[in-house]
């Protein structure tokens, strides 16, 4: 028997060529038991009966979706992570619309710029949601113009926007003519 085919031999694979590296996961119980532990939270809020608005929206106000956002180095088991997540998600006891899972490192190629600005410049918030938006779409099987009401609000965000460029243009201006130009512009 040649040494090639015996099993001990050092030329011999260790692991079978279709070997699944997403089987070796070590060390994120914690981690797994947070998102329990968050998923369980979220099914209990969305399911509470819906209460009257008293005032303006607030960040601790229900949510109909729950979206994990996992970031870090390279190498470090994020999508494996975010893969044992959906899988948990899809063992729920509840039923659930599960997306698929938004690899950002290549949902962002070819918007470097977007999220590397130039020194000095701030990240164009507009234009970073609106990707992130039609990943989030994509990957739940949607089209973009499925979601009326996001669409209506980026549109009066933009209005608000001019609105309020102006405004400050206007008072500006006013103030410049009133022989204010090196003073903070007054209020209008």
């Amino acid at each position: 028997m040649s040494q090639k085919n015996h099993p001990e031999s050092e030329d011999a694979p260790i692991l079978p060529a279709n070997f699944d590296w997403n089987q070796i996961f070590i060390g994120r119980e914690q981690q797994l038991e947070f998102f329990r532990l968050y998923l369980e939270r979220w099914q209990r809020q969305a399911t509470a009966p819906p209460t009257q608005l008293s005032g303006p929206p607030s960040p601790n106000d229900k949510i109909p979706g729950l979206v994990v956002l996992l970031h870090g180095r390279g190498g470090f088991g994020k999508t494996t992570l975010l893969k044992r997540y959906r899988e948990i998600a899809l063992d729920y006891k509840r039923d659930l619309s599960i997306s698929k899972l938004v690899d950002w490192e290549f949902a962002a190629q070819g918007h470097r710029a977007l999220f590397n600005p130039a020194p000095g410049e701030e990240i164009d918030a507009p234009r970073y949601f609106a990707l992130l938006y039609n990943q989030l779409a994509n990957a739940l099987g949607k089209r973009p113009e499925d979601f009326r009401e996001y669409l209506s609000a980026v549109r009066d965000g933009e209005e608000a926007t001019k609105l309020a460029q102006g405004c400050s243009e206007d008072c500006n201006e006013t103030n410049a003519t009133v022989g204010y130009a090196d003073s903070p512009p007054r209020v209008c």
